[in-house]
């Protein structure tokens, strides 16, 4: 019984673009891999569906590494980068409100995962693809927060029953999402 698994080329791809500095090795290792990718369409959507297309286009550009890839290919990655770059950008400027109106409470908040990393890893430059904005708030505060948001035209998500309102706070779990104006925090 043969148990290994076989990852295949577009697989391999995907994942040797997934980062941000490369060697010189390394930029040779993923031409080699252009050139025997057999499913683009497969390739586009796993990095969709795994949301470092516009990190891959992003790569595949700067390291001049396009040649050879099908044209429809590289329009869906570029106008991934592109909704990328639109949705962080607007999502920064949702996110100083929140801020204003929490600094204006003394609620200290802290950035997570997206538009953090987007921040301090990728340089914004619309890299890390998101689709909401993750903040971090002490148990004490989070309910106060929440009510700030809300009393400031943000919409929660249905809480999952009455009782779970109760104990929200004490769950140590993601609060539902307040959404205003396309933005969901």
């Amino acid at each position: 019984m043969n148990s290994a698994v076989k990852i295949k080329d577009e697989e391999i791809l995907l994942m040797r673009l997934c980062r941000l500095e490369f060697s010189d090795e390394q930029i040779k290792k993923i031409m080699a891999l252009t050139a025997v990718v057999a499913d683009w369409n497969y390739f586009s959507s796993l990095a969709n569906a795994h949301g470092v297309a516009a990190l891959v286009y992003h790569n595949l550009e700067k390291h001049i590494l396009l040649t050879g890839i099908p044209e429809e290919v590289v329009t869906f990655l570029k106008g991934a980068l592109m909704r990328s770059m639109s949705r962080n950008a607007f999502n920064t400027e949702a996110m100083g409100e929140v801020l204003r109106l929490l600094n204006g409470e003394n609620i200290k908040t802290v950035l997570l995962k997206g538009l953090a990393l987007e921040f301090s890893v990728y340089g914004n430059a619309g890299l890390r693809q998101m689709s909401d904005v993750d903040v971090l708030i002490s148990r004490e505060q989070c309910m106060r927060a929440r009510e700030v948001l809300i009393s400031n035209g943000y919409i929660s998500l249905p809480v999952k029953s009455v009782l779970h309102k109760l104990i929200l706070a004490d769950t140590g779990k993601h609060l539902p999402s307040l959404i205003k104006n396309g933005t969901s925090i």
